[in-house]
């Protein structure tokens, strides 16, 4: 092999390399184009914001300001508030994508970049009138996103891929309720058996005490049991939303469980939980050894009330069944034995019989 002629060939190639980055540079100062080397979107722009909408080909997702709430809902999902920081978070992000270049002005070339009829990130103001609308194609070399604005005939390249979040459960704010137990001067219990459990105490300081005695007197309330129950009801998020009237929520109230618990301030919540059990069907085999078949356990629900009038919990259960981790079902207290514990009494001494003192005869006691 000819060393001298592999160098002059490789000089050669990375001249004429040279030439086509110079001319076709993207980071070339020469604009073609009045967006290249400007933001996507400014924040400014985006004042006052009054809905974002995100569609894809699975989904549509419509983030709105009720503007007399100052809070933002979730219209696919009953409008339920959503978690602000992830669309602040958006915000932040898409603020920040910076236009590289033209990557072509061919209406022809804009299905194989991966646009027309691919995700959009659609900003609208307070009265409804759009802002604009950003159209996600294919992701490129280095991180970086062909885009194009609207329904334009051009697509742009990018310094930044862009991520939305298309599944509308993943926008809600999940958290149901959030209570310190620190502030609970008052408990109560109900099981699916019918045993209840009314508990009371004067603050934090003091230990829980039956308001009506117990039918049991051996027994006595376990403080640590208590308060570990309470600290698992004390912050509630649901993990998917149901129609009210669904079957399976229906089900789930024939095996209620409820709890309610009054704050020092007076407020107070009840809260109803129940969940279909496993059933047992039956040997799914003629052989004797087999696990016999069953019907798993339905899905938890919970239903929240708070005593508050206009209380948003209130309206959100109004609207929705919410479905809960079954994990805090499993785990929450099913006998009110798991409250309480026996108490030794020890049995009262029978009185020794007094020993007759024999007196010396004819003596006489003065």
């Amino acid at each position: 092999m000819n060393i001298k002629n592999l160098y002059i060939s490789a000089g050669v190639l990375f001249a004429i390399s040279a030439i086509i980055l110079l001319t076709g540079n993207p980071n070339s100062k020469t604009k073609t184009d009045d967006r290249i080397e400007t933001k996507v979107i400014t924040q400014e722009s985006l004042s006052p914001l009054g809905s974002v909408n995100i569609s894809s080909n699975d989904s549509d997702i419509t983030l709105k300001l009720d503007q007399a709430e100052n809070q933002w809902l979730l219209e696919e999902r009953y409008s339920m508030p959503i978690d602000f920081s992830k669309l602040s978070n958006l915000i932040n992000e898409i603020t920040k994508v910076e236009v590289i270049r033209l990557a072509t002005s061919n209406k022809d070339r804009l299905s194989d970049l991966g646009l027309e009829g691919n995700e959009t990130l659609s900003f609208l103001d307070t009265k409804g009138d759009l802002i604009q609308t950003i159209e996600i194609g294919k992701n490129a070399d280095n991180g970086r996103q062909i885009i194009r604005f609207g329904n334009e005939e051009k697509a742009y390249l990018v310094d930044t891929a862009i991520r939305l979040e298309s599944t509308p459960l993943n926008w809600l704010s999940k958290e149901l309720i959030s209570i310190e137990t620190d502030s609970l001067t008052e408990f109560n219990l109900s099981t699916v058996e019918g045993e209840s459990l009314n508990l009371n105490r004067v603050d934090s300081e003091s230990d829980w005490a039956e308001i009506s005695p117990l039918a049991q007197t051996n027994r006595s309330i376990k403080q640590d049991a208590v308060e570990s129950l309470l600290k698992q009801l004390e912050t509630i998020r649901f993990t998917d939303l149901a129609e009210i009237d669904d079957e399976k929520v229906q089900t789930a109230k024939q095996y209620n469980r409820s709890f309610s618990f009054k704050q020092a301030d007076g407020t107070a919540y009840s809260i109803v939980i129940g969940r279909k059990p496993e059933v047992v069907l039956g040997n799914g085999s003629d052989k004797e050894d087999s696990e016999p078949a069953t019907e798993p356990a339905g899905p938890v629900f919970i239903k929240i009330t708070s005593s508050e009038d206009g209380a948003p919990i209130n309206q959100y259960m109004d609207k929705a069944a919410f479905e809960v981790s079954s994990y805090l079902f499993t785990n929450l207290v099913k006998s009110i034995s798991d409250l309480t514990e026996e108490i030794s009494i020890e049995e009262p001494k029978e009185d020794s019989t007094e020993e007759e003192t024999e007196q010396p005869e004819g003596s006489t006691v003065e």
